[in-house]
């Protein structure tokens, strides 16, 4: 596998259930750190998904601007391989706050 640039991943997501339908919905803010020491924050339209497919959202968004190399699929095992650090979490929200990761 060759270095990457990105030594740092932070994932930070918003999960809302639709108690009507009983949908789970999130939306994402990811922050990368690069080796230079620089940061860039990307963001992830509301997506239908439950538990932690919100790091999977991330993930691929990552792959698909180019910060991370494309590959089948992103395993914990890959990201220890490349020494980068993958941080998660989520807070529960009300869908009017589900959007505050969103640029506007």
């Amino acid at each position: 596998m060759r270095k990457l640039k990105v030594t740092e991943i932070h994932i930070e997501g918003r999960l809302w259930f639709q108690t009507t339908y009983g949908n789970t919905y999130n939306t994402t803010k990811t922050l990368v750190v690069f080796k230079d020491g620089t940061t860039k924050e990307f963001y992830t339209p509301m997506e239908y998904g439950y538990g932690s497919h919100f790091k999977t959202i991330a993930i691929e968004n990552l792959v698909k601007l180019g910060v991370l190399p494309k590959r089948d699929s992103w395993w914990h095992a890959d990201f220890e391989q490349a020494k980068i650090k993958v941080y998660d979490s989520y807070t529960d929200v009300l869908k009017r706050d589900l959007h505050k990761c969103e640029v506007k």
